[in-house]
């Protein structure tokens, strides 16, 4: 998994903001700080994209009741 999230953390932060942090392959190291921080905002945005798509459904719904009513 911890390739899968390097690979991830170098295509979302970018050269940029890559090269202002540890250059001791952070991505790689599961007890960095780093590591877990990015883990944890991106489980954070998965969860969070979820509930977006729940609250779309439900005004889709809603809009579909009022149009047919």
């Amino acid at each position: 998994m911890s390739i899968t999230l390097g690979v991830m953390a170098k295509k979302s932060l970018g050269n940029e903001i890559l090269e202002i942090l540890p250059t001791n392959n952070w991505q790689f190291d599961s007890d960095s700080k780093y590591y877990k921080q990015f883990q944890n905002d991106l489980v954070f945005y998965v969860i969070m994209s979820e509930r977006e798509k729940q609250h779309f459904e439900n005004i889709l719904i809603r809009w579909n009741q009022l149009i047919t009513n």
